[in-house]
């Protein structure tokens, strides 16, 4: 059986330890753009990054842990850290089931599949920290970029931002102790730890269902394609088998001289029409 593959996203170590420490967590220095911890515990692989802060450097690092394949498709990206929040009490947790960029005005929705009874809340990114809090919801700095990359990269239902609010109208930020991070967050543990394994499963039962068509790994040796081309080229094979079982791809499509002639030759026999990017 595959194992359940989780990767826990956080801007700064502080909000990390928590999770480091608990799961066991080793950190992986063959790896320095990014801080990275690896490890096991109870059936799972954990990959703790740490990004830095802000929207940009949260993005380019999931683009990055992509491109080093330290995640997955099948992979369950998890966004935890702290968050300003309109009303909702120091140290509450809280899931985003909508994100709002300041910079884009672009808009996220993921889905709500897991079985909990966490408060949900919208979740505004902003460039600094809020302290007016006009609008009803969480603020954070980095959540934009992990909406955008994972609705590029990954699977919508596997992917959540999980926020402990860290400031509110009451609490301003900055009046918040460095030493209050990990404390806040690790009150919160024994409310994560059921969801990681849920989002476990989750990823493990995406990985069973997710092994290539035979002529994958043919056709990515006779052209050039990058990440979101082999993506495309995944799922476009996958219709095939649904739709065509007992036939060849090699033998019905020619010989293509380019990634783009491979997806668009591939669509027409299939008549599904090929994205020209991944939306939110």
């Amino acid at each position: 059986m595959n194992q359940g593959d989780i990767c826990i996203v956080t801007a700064f170590m502080l909000e990390a330890e928590t999770f480091i420490h608990n799961l066991g967590l080793k950190q992986e220095t063959v790896f320095r753009e990014y801080p990275t911890f690896i490890g096991e515990d109870e059936g799972i692989h954990y990959t703790v990054l740490i990004s830095g802060l802000g929207a940009f450097r949260m993005a380019q690092m999931i683009a990055w842990a992509f491109g080093k394949t330290l995640v997955r498709p099948s992979t369950s990206i998890i966004n935890i850290g702290i968050a300003g929040h309109s009303n909702l009490e120091f140290g509450q947790i809280f899931k985003a089931n909508k994100c709002v960029s300041s910079f884009s005005n672009e808009t996220w929705f993921p889905p709500m599949v897991l079985k909990d009874s966490l408060i949900q809340s919208s979740l505004y990114c902003v460039s600094k920290p809020e302290t007016d809090y006009k609008l009803a919801g969480g603020y954070d700095m980095e959540s934009a970029g992990f909406f955008s990359a994972i609705s590029k990269f990954g699977i919508p239902e596997l992917c959540h931002a999980f926020k402990v609010v860290s400031d509110n109208p009451q609490n301003s930020w900055r009046d918040l102790n460095k030493s209050e991070i990990p404390m806040i967050v690790e009150k919160n543990i024994s409310i994560l730890m059921p969801l990681f394994k849920e989002l476990g499963n989750l990823s493990r039962n995406e990985l069973d269902l997710s092994t290539e068509h035979p002529a994958y790994d043919i056709i990515l040796k006779k052209a050039h394609f990058s990440k979101t081309q082999q993506f495309q080229l995944s799922k476009l094979l996958k219709r095939w088998d649904t739709y065509f079982p007992h036939s060849d791809p090699l033998d019905k499509l020619g010989n293509p001289v380019n990634s783009k002639q491979w997806l668009q030759k591939l669509t027409a026999k299939l008549d599904f029409p090929m994205p020209s990017k991944f939306s939110p």
